[in-house]
Parts: C-alpha cells; structure tokens; sequence
C-alpha cells in the first residue's frame, strides 16, 4: 500500500492515520456511567487492534482507568476470532468462562467461542439472536448484570 501510494515516511504515515483515528472517535452515550457503574467486577478488553491504537483509542475515549486487563493482537499473534483471546483474559483475571460477562458488536468475532465455553454473551448493537442477550445501549447491560 505504501508502494503504490508512493509512501516513503511509514511511520509519519502510521501516526497521521492514528491521529486522523482518533479525531474521529466519540465515545457511545452513557459508557462512561456503564463502565464507572462496572467498576466492583474486573473488566477486560480484548481487541484485534494492535497495542498502540488500543491505547490511543482507550485514552481519547478517556477509558483507560476503567480496565483491569487490556489483552490485544500483539500479545495474541492472530486475529480474532482465536480461543487464545478469552483463554488469557481467563487466566489472567482467574476466572472461568461461567464467570464472565463478555459484550462485543460482532457474534462470530467476538462471542461465538467464548459462549461456547459456557460465558454469558451480550451482543451490542447486533441482532444475530445467537448471542445470550441482545442490547442497543449500556443501560440494558446494567440491568442484565443486575440481574444475575
């Protein structure tokens, strides 16, 4: 891609499109309240996203204080989805699957092999219906965890 856009300077290119990034990123109304509310449980993150971009958007988004454990493709070394994602986050957080809550936009790339493995699943946005439950904002989240 930088050969054919005649690209010589790859790393000013990575950060002007990590700029451009995010510029453009606006966290989703009330994440911030949902997260704060989160807060007594450990909360992961597990992103296809290289580290820096991860960071990058964590800290625009002002969330990096939210999260007990960021687990991204680099530590990974494959996208997603791979059952080594929720393996580490597992481990790391001494959980099991039962005991996990995970919430992602995409069923195939973010749920199907953790709600293979017993996780409760939570599809954003998404109506696959394959998912535990299905959400459109963070307040429904609350009240399924509410719930438990």
């Amino acid at each position: 891609l930088a050969t054919r856009h005649n690209i010589k300077d790859i790393e000013g290119a990575y950060k002007a499109f990590l700029q451009k990034l995010t510029d453009l990123l606006r966290p989703t109304p009330g994440i911030q309240d949902a997260l704060t509310e989160l807060k007594p449980f450990k909360l992961a993150v597990m992103t296809e996203d290289p580290e820096e971009t991860t960071k990058a958007k964590l800290m625009k988004l002002g969330m990096t204080g939210f999260f007990d454990l960021i687990i991204t493709s680099d530590q990974i070394g494959k996208m997603k989805p791979d059952k080594a994602y929720f393996d580490t986050i597992c481990k790391q957080l001494d959980v099991t699957p039962r005991e996990c809550i995970v919430v992602g936009d995409n069923y195939d790339k973010d749920l199907s092999l953790p709600h293979q493995d017993g996780a409760l699943t939570v599809e954003f946005g998404g109506a696959t219906g394959k998912a535990d439950h299905t959400i459109h904002d963070h307040e429904e989240l609350l009240e399924i965890v509410k719930n438990l």
